[in-house]
């Protein structure tokens, strides 16, 4: 498995670009949901991203919470596993209200991810 938290690793712009294209969300709408600037989000999807090790499980939590899980192997192959209600959503032509409905109920806030 590649280490995603490495200074200028580009495997993790790949990612977070990748599971927002997904899941059709904003810079924006990403920041909102892991408690992170705005800024933040921006920096990482430039290449050579830095990140600690919390921030990338933020975001892996955050799209996991919609349904959404990205791997990558050995040889750099991308896997993106998709949850039975994001692919009904993405057949039925619904992803939009899907993802404005996962949007508001992600329940775990920033604190709950890393209590101190």
């Amino acid at each position: 498995m590649f280490d995603l938290t490495q200074q200028n690793n580009e495997w993790l712009v790949v990612e977070i670009r990748l599971c927002r294209s997904i899941l059709g969300i904003s810079q924006k709408q990403l920041a909102e949901i892991t408690g992170m600037a705005l800024q933040s989000i921006k920096r990482l999807e430039k290449k050579g991203a830095n990140a600690r090790y919390t921030t990338v499980i933020k975001l892996r939590l955050a799209f996991a919470e919609m349904g959404l899980v990205c791997t990558f192997d050995e040889n750099g192959n991308i896997q993106t596993q998709l949850s039975a209600e994001l692919v009904t959503a993405i057949n039925a032509g619904e992803l939009k209200s899907y993802t404005r409905q996962a949007l508001e109920t992600i329940e775990m806030s920033p604190q709950e991810w890393f209590p101190e």
